[in-house]
């Protein structure tokens, strides 16, 4: 299952993906009429705080605005399955988050990967 946000269209946008989970992460993030942008958990084992994009990583929102957001988990890093997506978005005065928390049904925390999208201020 994946999730479409609805950006402002040709917008620079920020991304970081963080991991708390057991299993093997995938996220991919695709910008309307872009190449996905793919980033991965590549260890397994005991749950980890872990960043697996570079604060820097950025892309543009493209013509239509409309960025989707698919997270997948795997157990043994070959075989992936969808996993369950929780969208939520915020909006503070011309900054802009949006939030996609995603839980691999393990334990139902709703936090084994999460990719932050946002905007920048001003």
């Amino acid at each position: 299952m994946s999730v479409t946000l609805n950006i402002p269209a040709n917008t620079n946008c920020g991304l970081v993906v963080f991991c708390n989970s057991a299993y093997y992460q995938k996220a991919i993030v695709t910008p309307s009429g872009q190449d996905p942008i793919t980033l991965y958990k590549t260890t397994s084992g005991a749950s980890t705080n872990l960043m697996i994009s570079s604060p820097n990583q950025s892309f543009s929102s493209g013509s239509t605005g409309q960025v989707t957001v698919d997270i997948q988990y795997s157990t043994d890093n070959k075989t992936w399955s969808e996993s369950q997506l929780s969208q939520g978005s915020l909006g503070v005065s011309t900054t802009y988050m949006w939030v996609v928390a995603s839980e691999d049904a393990n334990d139902n925390d709703y936090n084994d990967t999460v990719v932050v999208v946002n905007t920048p201020i001003g």
